[in-house]
């Protein structure tokens, strides 16, 4: 694999553009499910909040295990004799700012992890 080949790739636009946390909604796989639980919307609601944010931070992690490699990938091009430094520097300026945008994202749900862990259960 060249080095221009491997310094430009999909972006992960699509992927990081939802960044809350996601709305996940519990869906009971058999009938027999639906009545031998008790109900309780409460407890319901809070899993499925749990469940949203760790799904989250799992994608998000692997989002940015990915901008790490595009980063590292941009700096090895910027290295290369007779790389196009305009090229790199803003291909390294854009990877950064995603990057930014995932580790805001990421924090957003430690916070809600936060409030989800010192909230009672009702």
């Amino acid at each position: 694999m060249s080095l221009c080949t491997h310094f430009v790739r999909p972006s992960l636009e699509t992927s990081l553009e939802a960044s809350s946390p996601a709305q996940v909604r519990l869906v009971p796989t058999s009938d027999e499910g639906v009545h031998s639980r008790p109900a309780n919307p409460g407890v319901d609601n809070a899993l499925a909040r749990l469940v949203a944010l760790l799904q989250s931070n799992d994608r998000l992690l692997a989002d940015l295990k990915v901008l790490d490699g595009r980063l590292a990938d941009a700096k090895v091009y910027l290295a290369t004799p007779g790389a196009n430094l305009l090229l790199g520097r803003s291909r390294v300026e854009r990877v950064r700012d995603q990057r930014s945008l995932v580790m805001t994202a990421l924090r957003s749900n430690r916070i809600a992890a936060r409030e989800f862990l010192s909230s009672p259960v009702s």
